[in-house]
């Protein structure tokens, strides 16, 4: 069984770390509904830890979702 207990973040900056798109979602879970799709090196605030999900902010959301794996506490270097 998952513990899926909240642990709560003071708002630390966090950046999506894919090559293409991250999906953010409603809910802690990979069956919620995607709400936005943020690219590559997009910079969002993480306020709680639920298992495998960062409670976010970004823009107009304030309790967005977002997939720990795909969320890294510095930007991911371009290399041209």
């Amino acid at each position: 069984m998952k513990n899926t207990h909240k642990i709560v973040i003071k708002n630390k900056k966090g950046y999506v770390d894919v090559s293409n798109s991250a999906n953010i979602r409603e809910k802690a879970s990979t069956d919620s509904k995607i709400i936005e799709r943020l690219l590559r090196n997009t910079e969002v605030i993480i306020t709680a830890e639920e298992g495998d999900f960062y409670k976010i902010k970004y823009q107009f959301f304030d309790n967005a979702q977002g997939n720990k794996r795909f969320l890294k506490n510095k930007k991911r270097e371009i290399h041209i």
